[in-house]
């Protein structure tokens, strides 16, 4: 494992409370054909980035009786992954767009809405356990006709989700980028109630992790997040930070926090965690250059490279 404490710039929207990791979001769906094109190294990367931008393909799929809405954009070759993008809890298949066209030139970029956000349908049957979430990912991409193998990238809630998935479909996935995932349910309570009070806990963490969020998803059942195997030879780095504007609570937490979301980069041999300090919650809109740079070198791993 890896650990690497980074400084970023400033947070654009400071984030006060621990309840906020769950917000972010991700949408969905219609079955694509298998595309091929080219995929390219960084040099290749930033000529195919002066060109006219690949097309956009919108989806829709029906997973479980739901409508589940998207898009795909960029080709990719035989065998080489496809980038399959989570946004947090309650956002939209757009939320990770940036991260879309750093990486469109060089293969098969997908995101949708999860329902209950974005123009997907919301289930009847709420709140959900995480791991029918999982779940529904993998029936997704089924229903898409995307074969593996898959580069997931998340964002909060996205993150868990993804992470969730390299453990649930190891052969699946070649390597991954969690971006603040929500930390395991029972690892973080207990660091948690050693430095909140029981009003906060009350408050502040149990209404997330029983459904309380936007999507009405059930984070308890989490923690296989550190007790769940992944391969040795999946490469992957977590990526942390938080920025609460000096208040007092944020104090409190940060550092049990990213000591939770830090054994994460343990779980795998070739895992790694990134505390981009200053960077706040969004690290991919506050420090792009750093998400990207971290992206490529998992990339690189993945897909053979050093």
């Amino acid at each position: 494992m890896k650990y690497v404490a980074r400084t970023g710039g400033p947070c654009s929207a400071g984030i006060a409370i621990l309840a906020l990791l769950v917000l972010g979001a991700c949408a969905s769906t219609t079955p694509m054909p298998a595309a091929t094109g080219s995929t390219g190294t960084s040099a290749s990367n930033s000529a195919a980035a002066s060109a006219s931008p690949p097309p956009v393909v919108p989806f829709t799929v029906t997973v479980g009786g739901l409508r589940i809405g998207g898009h795909c954009t960029g080709t990719r070759e035989s065998g080489v992954p496809v980038v399959i993008l989570q946004s947090g809890n309650g956002g939209d298949e757009m939320d990770l767009v940036g991260i879309e066209r750093h990486l469109a030139a060089r293969t098969m970029v997908c995101a949708w809405s999860r329902p209950g956000a974005g123009r997907s349908e919301t289930p009847a049957d709420l709140p959900r356990p995480i791991q029918a979430v999982v779940a529904e990912m993998r029936a997704v991409l089924t229903a898409l006709e995307i074969e593996p193998p898959y580069f997931p990238i998340g964002q909060s809630a996205g993150a868990a989700i993804v992470f969730m998935f390299a453990q649930a479909y190891p052969q699946e996935v070649a390597g991954f980028l969690a971006m603040n995932p929500n930390p395991p349910y029972t690892k973080w309570i207990s660091a948690a109630a050693k430095v909140e009070t029981p009003e906060e806990l009350a408050t502040l963490e149990y209404p997330d992790y029983r459904g309380e969020n936007p999507e009405r998803i059930i984070f308890t059942g989490n923690d296989g997040m550190l007790q769940d195997p992944l391969p040795t030879t999946t490469p992957y780095a977590v990526m942390f930070d938080e920025d609460c504007g000096g208040a007092s609570f944020c104090d409190r937490i940060l550092e049990p926090l990213a000591a939770v979301e830090a054994l994460l980069g343990e779980v795998g041999d070739r895992g790694r965690f990134i505390w981009a300090k200053g960077a706040g919650h969004e690290i991919h809109l506050t420090q792009s250059q750093l998400v990207s740079d971290t992206i490529d070198e998992v990339w690189s791993e993945a897909v053979g490279g050093t």
